[in-house]
């Protein structure tokens, strides 16, 4: 229960700077047996509607290194790509809707820019990543 405490004040505190990203992406993998509970809580923190779009990406930015990071050796750590993959369909949907909502040129780029490192780095595949894009 601390844990998942230290976890939402880690989200709620996260900066776009890769120290901050990456302090976070070390708890993660950290905490990978509990992959299932952290991508849900990570899910419903970015699907928000009142999160602010620069907050939507440094969540974002995180699940992107989480994933980098879920090759690893790291015990566990490649649940967290089985679970996103369950997840990502969601928060896409909800990143579309922020955009709908407050549309924005810099956050739509940003958001393709992740797309595109995860089809280079063949994180899922081809067509579940285009699917993604399609929301954006």
């Amino acid at each position: 229960e601390e844990d998942k405490t230290h976890f939402f004040n880690m989200l709620r505190g996260l900066k776009g700077t890769n120290e901050s990203i990456c302090e976070a992406m070390m708890f993660c993998m950290e905490h990978a047996s509990a992959a299932q509970q952290l991508t849900g809580i990570l899910t419903d923190a970015l699907s928000l509607p009142q999160t602010p779009l620069s907050m939507k990406l440094n969540r974002l930015h995180l699940i992107s290194d989480i994933l980098y990071n879920s090759a690893s050796r790291v015990p566990n750590a490649s649940l967290f790509r089985i679970h996103f993959q369950q997840a990502l369909p969601r928060i896409f949907a909800s990143l579309s809707q922020a955009d709908q909502t407050h549309p924005d040129p810099s956050f739509r780029s940003a958001i393709i820019n992740v797309l595109r490192v995860w089809s280079k780095w063949q994180v899922y595949p081809e067509d579940f990543v285009a699917a993604l894009s399609m929301d954006i």
